[in-house]
């Protein structure tokens, strides 16, 4: 400072000083000797650089992206649900229809020796029309979307077994699905076997039995079945193998909403609501599943495999998970079937019922309800997290706000032409009070008896240089 030094260079050194983001307050934490607004003053600054570091963590947050989903509704008609009361396991639907349908469930309970492999291989179940994810709902899916939701009427199917832990004994289960009728026993004859029911019981129209075979003579492991089977869906089975082992299990056919989504064409059940009706071929499907595995048990298949119990008992699948399955699976391929044909295009196929359209089903079965099928595409969005998003926006208003004030503030004060308040050296200019132009920041000054002064250089070719000192303002202490 005593020998000279430009502003320019004053404002480089300046700069390279104030390497910090903290102002040069000349504040120290054991004096006091400042005043009120010293301290004010640091706390306004902490306060200010604490709100733009949650300014920029909220912005942060509020960049996270959030995937969001955008429907648009196709809406497809589909077949109402029944009233489970008023099904008959004599069928209403066209022979040939029925026959079709019946193929397809019988042809499920026709894999009931390999169902338990299938579970722990966690394998889809495919129709003509469509692939499900294996699971206790029976119901069918509608629609050409490769990805979409949709609300369809179906069952979900429980079932419970005697050789679960902790499980009713088997006379508690059967007559929680078949009240007032006991447990079949087993009668021999001449070496032969078969069962039957201290209560007679006949085939009604809400009501089958199916036999493995009328009578047996069993081996080994060799089982025979007998069941009973309701319109509405629910039942019961009874098997015996060549040792006198007994197993029974029951399953209640419950009606529900399902809330189905499909992805890459493959339809699984997203949740279920409680619903009044079912799909129409719910009984008949179910009839038609557990003959299927009353062949498959006379073929050496058996109801309780025990899959692997031995092997792996990470991979044990109960037999009543298997059951409620193997029944649901047996529900959606004749449902699907019934959907696609008799309500193809979204109007009802006559030539799918009998011509007696008098009958209560007959009419609930030409009705059609509306399935709320919509496509469903993911996209992302900016997102709010942990709220912080709307610290974001109270911040950026007050940082706008605090902007304007400095402005119109700034704007009150009076103009210097010519000198830019925020840069270093027009700021020295202003504090000395002196209007310098920008040429003035190569000029050099000197502080001579603690006086800051301008040193200029008049070049003679004569006389040589000669100095002139320039008062640049009222004399002041230098610390």
């Amino acid at each position: 400072m005593y020998n000279g030094i430009t502003l320019e260079r004053w404002s480089y050194m300046q700069g390279i000083a104030q390497g910090s983001i903290w102002p040069p307050f000349e504040f120290k934490w054991n004096q006091w000797k400042h005043t009120w607004k010293q301290k004010l003053a640091w706390l306004l600054w902490i306060l200010t650089w604490s709100s733009m570091g949650l300014h920029s963590a909220s912005i942060s947050a509020i960049l996270q992206p959030q995937p969001t989903y955008q429907h648009v509704l196709f809406d497809d008609l589909i077949p109402c649900g029944v009233d489970p009361n008023i099904l008959s396991v004599n069928s209403s639907l066209n022979v040939t229809v029925q026959s079709q349908l019946d193929q397809i469930a019988f042809g499920v309970g026709l894999q009931l020796g390999s169902y338990y492999n299938q579970l722990a291989g966690n394998t889809t179940t495919a129709f003509a029309t469509r692939a499900f994810v294996k699971d206790n709902y029976g119901y069918a899916a509608i629609g050409g979307l490769i990805n979409g939701l949709q609300e369809m009427p179906g069952v979900a199917i429980n079932a419970q077994c005697s050789n679960t832990p902790h499980s009713p004994p088997l006379a508690s289960l059967w007559s929680s699905v078949f009240p007032g009728l006991s447990l079949p026993s087993i009668n021999t004859i001449n070496g032969s076997s078969y069962f039957n029911n201290s209560i007679s019981i006949t085939p009604t129209s809400s009501q089958a039995i199916i036999t493995s075979a009328p009578t047996f003579n069993l081996t080994g492991f060799q089982q025979a079945m007998y069941a009973i089977v309701n319109a509405s869906g629910s039942g019961g089975i009874i098997t015996l193998d060549g040792q006198g082992n007994t197993l029974g299990c029951i399953w209640n056919a419950i009606p529900k909403l399902v809330h189905v989504e499909i992805f890459n064409w493959t339809a699984f059940t997203l949740y279920s609501e409680d619903a009044t009706s079912v799909p129409v071929p719910v009984g008949n499907a179910v009839v038609a599943a557990v003959r299927g595995m009353a062949e498959a048990i006379n073929l050496g298949a058996r109801l309780d495999d025990g899959y692997g119990a031995g092997i792996n008992p990470l991979m044990h699948i109960e037999t009543w998970e298997m059951l409620q399955v193997l029944i649901a699976d047996g529900i959606k391929g004749p449902v699907q079937s019934y959907t696609d044909y008799c309500f193809a295009k979204s109007i009802y196929n006559p030539n799918c019922f009998l011509n007696d359209t008098s009958s209560q089903l007959a009419q609930a079965q030409t009705q059609v309800c509306r399935s709320n099928n919509r496509t469903i595409q993911q996209h992302w969005r900016f997102g709010n997290e942990n709220n912080l998003g709307w610290l974001a926006i109270v911040l950026t208003m007050g940082f706008g706000l605090l902007t304007l004030y400095m402005v119109w503030r700034l704007w009150k004060k009076p103009q210097i032409k010519g000198i830019d308040p925020f840069k270093v050296v027009d700021g020295f200019d202003m504090g000395m009070h002196y209007d310098m132009s920008r040429s003035m920041e190569t000029q050099v000054f000197q502080v001579k008896n603690k006086q800051v002064v301008g040193k200029q250089q008049r070049w003679d070719a004569r006389e040589g240089s000669e100095e002139l000192e320039l008062m640049l303002s009222t004399p002041s202490s230098l610390t």
